[in-house]
């Protein structure tokens, strides 16, 4: 994770890790990156559409160095940004930083910043050398279907997840089989149901684009700073 300078020289002087992990493994349990790399050449199929944004951009960019990615569908939304979340006393269960110690507030204070907190952004993600994607501000697919944004807005052509009717995930059984790659002749993309409708609510849209890190580093004087 890349800070800004002064957080970076914060996180330097304290001799914090600025890398954030997919996941902590145990001695029991193998880290699956290094198993998968292990198995040689190894080809992953990730399916994304304009809304994949975040945290499975993350996911996606992080393992190409790792592996080979074969992207399907059309660019992702371009969210390469992290923020933490920064609240007047609580740490809201470690995944907050808390500006002040909650017995220095009074309780009418608290009582008015409670449902009140900051949530700046503070860094971009990388992949392990250093690289981002804000140049291109979205991941480009390697397999790119132009009409996945009409088609993941008409619900008549929706089908259940595993479906090898599905016209994305058709193309990924394709490309891992060598068949052709078809989908179903009854669909039709002229019937745009939700043209003019948001799929998500606004909240969960702010979800969705958020790569939330939980319980920084940052001490309240530094932040104060």
């Amino acid at each position: 994770m890349s800070y800004n300078n002064y957080v970076n020289a914060a996180y330097d002087e304290e001799k914090w890790d600025r890398k954030d992990y997919l996941g902590d493994y145990s001695t029991k349990y193998s880290n699956p990156i290094n198993a998968n790399v292990n198995n040689g050449n190894l080809n992953l199929y990730i399916i994304t559409t304009s809304s994949s944004a975040s945290a499975s951009e993350l996911l996606t960019f992080c393992l190409k160095p790792f592996m080979q990615v074969e992207q399907i569908g059309e660019k992702t939304s371009g969210k390469y940004t992290a923020s933490w979340t920064i609240h007047a006393y609580s740490n809201l269960n470690n995944r907050a930083q808390p500006i002040y110690v909650e017995s220095s507030i009074s309780n009418a204070d608290k009582s008015n910043l409670k449902n009140w907190a900051m949530q700046p952004i503070v860094g971009r993600y990388t992949d392990k050398d250093n690289k981002d994607f804000i140049a291109t501000n979205g991941l480009i697919p390697n397999h790119s279907i132009s009409e996945t944004n009409v088609n993941e807005r008409n619900t008549a052509i929706w089908k259940p997840i595993g479906d090898t009717d599905d016209y994305l995930f058709a193309k990924a059984i394709s490309l891992i089989t060598g068949k052709p790659y078809t989908v179903s002749q009854t669909r039709s993309t002229l019937n745009i149901q939700l043209e003019d409708a948001e799929l998500y609510s606004t909240m969960e849209s702010i979800y969705r684009e958020g790569v939330i890190i939980d319980n920084p580093k940052m001490l309240p004087l530094l932040i104060k700073k």
